[in-house]
């Protein structure tokens, strides 16, 4: 069982994946942008941070530098359905930001936890 901060903006996508996660052993904590990831690692030190990258007030990329300049231990799983304005790809940028692994939206529930177990040590896998 891991603690896992799931930062996405869609209501209803970050209650599916906090279901998903939490059927599958997690503890997990939301925020719906990267202003509010700030306030939930003031309490909570997940060990997985799942960040959708384009979200208002606080975007995902700019969440994850925030996440790496403190030097926090949590490994980032970047997610993204991507921008078709977009001229570089935020999935590769989130990845040189910081994100140890990347997951295109959509997604099902095994590609998600099957991300998820690959930033996890062994002791808290399912």
């Amino acid at each position: 069982m891991a603690c896992i901060l799931v930062v996405e903006d869609q209501p209803l996508v970050l209650r599916a994946m906090r279901i998903i996660l939490e059927q599958a052993g997690h503890v997990v904590f939301g925020a719906r942008d990267g202003q509010e990831c700030d306030d939930v690692l003031q309490f909570a030190r997940p060990d997985v941070v799942v960040m959708d990258l384009f979200m208002p007030r606080r975007s995902g990329l700019e969440a994850i530098r925030v996440i790496r300049q403190g030097q926090l231990p949590c490994r980032i799983l970047a997610v993204s359905g991507g921008d078709p304005a977009a001229r570089t790809d935020p999935l590769a940028l989130a990845h040189e930001l910081g994100a140890e692994a990347t997951l295109s939206k959509p997604f099902d529930d095994g590609e998600l936890l099957q991300a998820i177990d690959g930033l996890l040590p062994e002791r808290l896998r399912r």
